[in-house]
């Protein structure tokens, strides 16, 4: 069996045997599922302590029709470099410690972080009637500091914004990448417009009428935060915001 560990220079394994594949499938299965989202994640209890224990897959049947890099683990190795600088710079939760192994054709990824009880995501406190106006704001200026560092997020929505108290968060980064600082207008504005369009399917998802300006609470935020190149994203945002809502009402009428 082939196998790879990491651990975070600064973190103490609780359980040497976290280094062991099995003993990690085993405390997986008994883990605790959450009670709201994050996918394939379960509370753990190792030595007296809860940890957030991750399982992702990769390979088997989808060998045959994905491209070679969604099988490796290449982009998990690239989101390990990226969070051990975000967490340094208070951006993004460390990643404790990672075991992946491969068994016949498949690749079984188990990732441990710390647990927050109280943490929750931007979707809990921008739908319905959690709205939180501070935390979205905050949103947007910990997103403007991300492309401050010439960074971008592939998958930029409601879910992989996560706050821990008045703390905001930014996970899951496979398939992200540093540009030159500051990232590109162009770039920054693609990964705005993902976090909207996310913010619009979940209220359509739900049947829910958005109840506040969204978007001018969060690029508020965005624009308190950046100072370059702000004019250009500034206008340019305008004008495919008004094409997104077209496409958002086009969908409302399709879905009745």
């Amino acid at each position: 069996m082939e196998i790879t560990f990491y651990k975070h220079p600064k973190f103490k394994l609780p359980d040497e045997r976290l280094q062991n594949p099995s003993f990690v499938e085993k405390i997986y299965e008994e883990g605790k599922n959450l009670d709201k989202g994050r996918g394939s994640s379960k509370i753990i209890n190792i030595s007296g302590k809860e940890y957030l224990l991750k399982k992702e897959v990769r390979g088997g049947l989808l060998s045959n029709i994905l491209s070679s890099s969604f099988l490796d683990l290449s982009k998990f190795n690239n989101e390990l470099e990226i969070v051990e600088l975000l967490s340094d710079l208070d951006l993004t939760f460390p990643i404790l410690a990672r075991i992946a192994f491969k068994r016949n054709l498949l690749w079984r990824v188990f990732t441990l972080s710390l647990f927050f009880d109280e943490s929750v995501s931007l979707k809990e406190v921008s739908i319905g009637k959690d709205w939180e106006d501070e935390k979205i704001f905050s949103a947007g200026k910990t997103i403007a500091n991300l492309h401050k560092l010439g960074f971008y997020h592939s998958d930029l929505n409601m879910g992989n914004i996560v706050f821990q108290g008045n703390d905001c968060k930014i996970i899951d980064f496979k398939n992200s990448y540093f540009y030159s600082s500051p990232l590109a207008a162009s770039l920054s504005l693609k990964n705005l417009l993902r976090l909207i369009r996310s913010y619009h399917k979940e209220n359509l998802r739900l049947a829910i009428k958005p109840g506040k300006e969204f978007e001018e609470i969060l690029l508020s935020g965005y624009f308190s935060e950046r100072n370059e190149l702000t004019d250009f994203v500034s206008k340019k945002v305008r004008s495919p915001l008004q094409s997104l809502k077209k496409s958002i009402y086009k969908i409302k009428y399709k879905k009745r």
